[in-house]
C-alpha cells in the first residue's frame, strides 16, 4: 500500500515536470523576454542602489568643502530619467549672482565632482531665491556639459 503510494507520488511529480518543461519550452519566448526584464530591472536596482551610497556622500562632502553648507543630496531613477537632487536652503546666493546663474554652478560643479555622470540624466539644484524664498533650477546633463 506505502509502495503504491509513493510510486503514485513519483508518477504525479514526474507528470507535472514534464508538463511544466512542455510549457516553457512552448512559451519559450515570453519566458526567456520576462526573465531578461527582470534582470534588467534588477541590474538597474543595483546601479541605482550602488550610485546613492557612495555618490552621493562624495558629491555632498565636495560641495560642502565648496560651498560651505551641507547639502540634502538625492537620486532618483524614475520614469523621467535619473536625476541627481541638490538642495542647499541654508546657503545664500552670492552678491552678484542670479539664482539661476548660481544654482547652474552648483549642478556644474557637482557634475564634474563624479566619475559617474553618465548615470544621470539631469540635475536638480533646489536654494533660496534673493527673497529668501525656496525656488529648484533643473538642468538637462547635456546642457551642463555643452556650456
Amino acid at each position: 500500500m506505502k509502495a503504491r503510494r509513493v510510486i503514485g507520488c513519483l508518477g504525479f511529480g514526474a507528470l507535472f515536470v514534464v508538463g511544466l518543461g512542455v510549457f516553457v519550452a512552448w512559451n519559450w519566448d515570453a519566458v526567456s523576454t520576462r526573465f531578461s526584464q527582470a534582470v534588467s530591472a534588477q541590474s538597474e536596482k543595483t546601479r541605482t542602489t550602488m550610485f546613492r551610497v557612495g555618490e552621493l556622500a562624495s558629491i555632498g562632502a565636495q560641495l560642502e568643502s565648496e560651498y560651505g553648507t551641507k547639502p540634502e543630496m538625492s537620486y532618483d531613477a524614475g520614469e523621467n530619467g535619473r536625476t541627481l537632487g541638490i538642495s542647499l536652503m541654508d546657503h545664500f546666493v552670492p552678491d552678484g549672482a542670479t539664482p539661476e546663474s548660481h544654482a547652474r554652478e552648483i549642478a556644474k560643479f557637482a557634475i564634474g565632482q563624479t566619475k559617474k555622470a553618465d548615470e544621470i540624466d539631469a540635475v536638480e539644484v533646489r536654494i533660496q531665491s534673493l527673497a529668501g524664498d525656496p525656488t529648484s533650477h533643473a538642468y538637462a546633463i547635456a546642457d551642463l556639459r555643452a556650456r
